[in-house]
């Protein structure tokens, strides 16, 4: 027999209290000026959410780094040819 797994306890209790719900007397009413303005205000909340990953992603990033120990790369430099090295040592 194959083994549950807690993934699939979860879908399974969902569909059975969807179904359950679906057969039995409503609550209440919402119109539709109501769920409009729930849609709305759970829109704006989303718009808000990525916006802030957006501009903050570089230290979200950072911060779980730091979380799992991962080292950070930083940007590789510029590397000066030999021959401006050699040139600079030979002005000083």
């Amino acid at each position: 027999m194959k083994r549950l797994t807690v993934s699939t306890l979860f879908v399974l209790t969902l569909a059975l209290v969807s179904v359950g719900q679906t057969f039995a007397a409503p609550m209440g009413y919402i119109d539709p000026a109501t769920g409009g303005m729930i849609a709305q205000i759970l829109l704006v909340i989303l718009a808000g959410l990525s916006s802030v990953f957006y501009f903050f992603k570089n230290r979200i990033v950072m911060f779980f780094k730091k979380l799992t120990r991962q080292p950070i790369e930083e940007p590789a430099m510029a590397e000066q040819p030999a021959e401006a090295a050699t040139e600079q040592n030979a002005q000083e």
